[in-house]
């Protein structure tokens, strides 16, 4: 309580002797799905953003939200997303860096979005020059509220339960992010080490030795990765980027008689290729690659490990690919291609000039020879690697600088053509989902 009313001074005392900025957006995401189950969905989010400024060195910025879903439940969450007092500072005249710190609750990511991007209560210490911008990342996830959460890593976390609130699964995370800006030849050098351990309660998981397979327990996760990544120009208007997390670690698994917590050695990898023709109704071609190793001996693709070493890539977050085949990335590779227009750029108006056509096809693949998240309809016995193709057109509008408009339709043809398939025929059949987007800025 303390704590809440020293919050709620600062921001009212601060709102006296700083400048103040505020702001509010409103998104509404509307779902129409071939999913008997699903049919029509809908999300509203409310953000309401305010900032402080006391100086040129010192601000506050807080951020806070309430969702509407249906038909999910709970139908209505309040969430405080951001509570981040931060500051950046110069020293030195003649080799002159900055050091900045935010402290509270912030975004944090490193450098590729994939290992961990997501909220969190911590310290943030930052530091840039010329020659290099850097930033240490402390923070706990067990405060934030589970219904916002991406975090699930474990069993353990799926099922976790809060005693008091309906908090997220508790986890700290250390994120080290060195990025050489246009080190050599126009190119730039990122190297990420990003660490996570499990703070679950030991009383309430399965136990190294345990000979009876409990699914609603689960063991504890801790795992470490260690990334480099380069990215720059390769012709004018042709740009690239690529990236290697290596990850090890420990999980608990089965195998076959007893619980016992056995190494993680994985990896994940990827990269992409950008071309810009701005001549051409100002036209963008991507081609994206990303393989997450997966483990043939998993039983299941969530802590599922049966063997004396698991090699299947976990992230930290549970992000997913695609919107109607929503897969994670976890057994898992994909290439994705994405091609994109503004049809009136060349036109008088303005407005119209704002009109974006997008045109992109996901082909998703596991990596190896186990179970994958979306797994309805799957058949174990397959042993075929492709999985099927998700394709989708997209029209983006921005008629005002405050108003966005999207619409889109998605396909999604599963591999089920045999018996043999991926995916039964008779269970999982061609999918479909259409979805329009308003977002109001004020």
């Amino acid at each position: 309580m303390r704590y809440i009313m020293l919050i709620v001074l600062l921001i009212i005392g601060g709102g006296i002797l700083a400048a103040t900025d505020f702001g509010a957006t409103m998104d509404n995401i509307l779902d129409y799905s071939s999913d008997p189950d699903i049919a029509l969905s809908e999300k509203n989010k409310l953000i309401l953003w305010l900032e402080l400024t006391f100086s040129d060195n010192l601000s506050l910025f807080v951020q806070g939200s309430q969702t509407f879903t249906y038909p999910q439940q709970p139908y209505f969450t309040l969430d405080a997303d951001i509570l981040e007092l931060k500051g950046e500072f110069a020293f030195l005249e003649n080799n002159p860096f900055l050091f900045g710190f935010s402290l509270g609750r912030f975004y944090a990511s490193e450098f590729s979005g994939h290992v961990f991007s997501h909220n969190l209560d911590g310290l943030r210490l930052s530091f840039r020059n010329s020659f290099m911008n850097a930033f240490l990342v402390g923070g706990f996830t067990g405060f934030l509220f589970k219904y916002n959460t991406l975090i699930e890593m474990s069993l353990a976390d799926r099922n976790y339960e809060s005693e008091i609130l309906p908090l997220a699964p508790p986890r700290l995370v250390g994120i080290l992010d060195v990025h050489f800006p246009e080190l050599l030849l126009m190119q730039s050098l990122m190297l990420s080490i990003v660490t996570q351990f499990d703070f679950h309660n030991q009383e309430s998981l399965n136990e190294e030795g345990d000979t009876i397979i409990d699914l609603n327990k689960g063991g504890k996760v801790d795992t470490y990765y260690f990334g480099i990544g380069l990215e720059g120009p390769i012709l004018p208007s042709l740009y690239y980027n690529a990236f290697f997390y290596f990850q090890t670690g420990r999980t608990l698994s089965y195998t076959g008689t007893r619980y016992e917590y056995t190494p993680i050695y994985a990896f994940l990898t990827g990269g992409q290729i950008s071309w810009y023709n701005l001549n051409f109704l100002k036209s963008k071609l991507e081609l994206q690659f990303i393989y997450a190793s997966g483990d043939e001996d998993y039983a299941i693709y969530l802590e599922g490990n049966t063997d004396s070493i698991s090699s299947q890539f976990l992230p930290i977050i549970k992000e997913t690919i695609g919107l109607v085949f929503e897969q994670r990335l976890i057994n898992l590779f994909l290439f994705k291609l994405n091609y994109s227009i503004k049809p009136f750029a060349n036109s008088q108006s303005i407005v119209w000039q704002n009109l974006q056509t997008e045109l992109m096809a996901i082909g998703y693949f596991r990596s190896s020879l186990s179970e994958i998240s979306d797994s309805r309809g799957f058949n174990y016995n397959s042993d075929q690697l492709y999985l099927g193709s998700e394709v989708s057109l997209w029209i983006n509008f921005r008629p005002l600088s405050d108003l966005g408009l999207s619409l889109a339709g998605v396909l999604f043809f599963p591999n089920n053509y045999t018996d043999e398939s991926v995916f039964y025929p008779e269970q999982r059949s061609i999918e479909f989902l259409g979805r329009f987007i308003l977002s109001v800025r004020f």
